[in-house]
């Protein structure tokens, strides 16, 4: 179907359509999706050529769609909006979309706005080729959506682009093998920034998390990568430096912050300490502290080289480093 100049190449207003292996050229948009439809598939589709979008869907959240989108191409197209534009309401998901070319001025491959939406994309070739390159190929600001399996030949303004009030967003595997990116490929400006990234070049990220574990785990392990030895864990509200609880390890004890060395008392080594909003502190060193160590009246110096006389100093007046006297 092609050369529908002011309007889609395809309108869909059926409740429950399958649009398979259908080419839809050189028209104003490629599908429009409108708001009778309730249940839907577009698999193995060709879309090109469109002044607008590729894909526009706007049902309402009060008529929620189930729509399945899955092996279709999507190029030389796209609105200031987007290439695939949806802002309507339901669960929809993109497999295995391949998707290059998009027109100038584009900002978004796929533009997600109704926060109501539930949207998954998994599977995705996109390639900027001769198109813009000023572009987001996702802008996200549903409460949730999952992005997967993205990679990105070419140019582009971001990877993921993630704003909003309450989204609840999960990336996992978005891969850049040409072309730069001039911000981060995944950019959250949401205002919670409940974002979980799993990507090999940023490890994984984020947001506010709670752990739970069983009493006989620990809540989280974490592993030299080469050597495969534990680092520290934590375990029943400690936190071990080393392979098992015999390792030194700092927790609460009361209300008392303590250092132990498996289950007894251990030590803190420290350049020194500092006691309340005065930074009130106890420090050490060689040599006299006189004229040398600034510090608040009523701080101790100790000195690692002393005589019986003068291993400990006090600092007794002063706001500088005078007014130590030796103990």
């Amino acid at each position: 179907m092609s050369g529908v100049g002011n309007g889609p190449a395809l309108r869909v207003s059926a409740w429950t359509p399958t649009v398979t292996g259908c080419e839809f050229w050189n028209s104003k948009q490629g599908i429009r999706i409108g708001q009778q439809v309730y249940a839907g598939r577009f698999i193995a589709n060709y879309i090109s050529g469109h002044a607008q979008e590729g894909i526009y869907c706007d049902v309402p959240a009060s008529k929620a769609s189930a729509l399945l989108f899955t092996g279709n191409v999507i190029q030389w197209c796209g609105s200031a909006a987007g290439m695939i534009v949806l802002s309507g309401g339901g669960a929809w998901t993109f497999l295995n979309t391949y998707v290059e070319v998009p027109n100038a001025g584009c900002n978004a491959v796929w533009a997600l706005t109704n926060p109501c939406t539930n949207v998954t994309i998994d599977g995705v070739h996109f390639s900027t080729g001769t198109g813009e390159s000023a572009i987001d190929v996702v802008s996200t600001e549903i409460r949730l959506c999952t992005v997967r399996g993205l990679q990105i030949f070419g140019n582009v303004r971001r990877g993921v682009l993630v704003t909003g009030t309450l989204p609840i967003t999960t990336i996992d595997s978005v891969r850049q093998p040409s072309g730069s990116s001039s911000v981060a490929l995944i950019d959250d400006q949401s205002t919670r920034k409940q974002t979980f990234v799993n990507n090999a070049t940023t490890g994984i990220e984020t947001g506010a998390v709670k752990i739970k574990s069983l009493t006989s785990l620990n809540a989280i392990t974490t592993l030299d990568t080469a050597t495969g030895q534990t680092q520290w864990f934590v375990k029943d509200g400690r936190v071990y430096f080393g392979g098992d609880t015999t390792a030194p390890n700092i927790g609460v004890s009361g209300s008392s912050l303590s250092v132990r060395e498996g289950t007894a008392e251990g030590f803190l080594k420290a350049a020194g300490v500092l006691l309340g909003a005065d930074n009130i502190g106890i420090r050490y060193g060689t040599g006299s502290p006189e004229g040398v160590v600034s510090a608040p009246v009523a701080s101790l110096y100790l000195r690692a080289d002393g005589v019986p006389g003068a291993t400990l100093y006090v600092k007794e007046n002063g706001a500088g480093n005078t007014g130590w006297a030796a103990k």
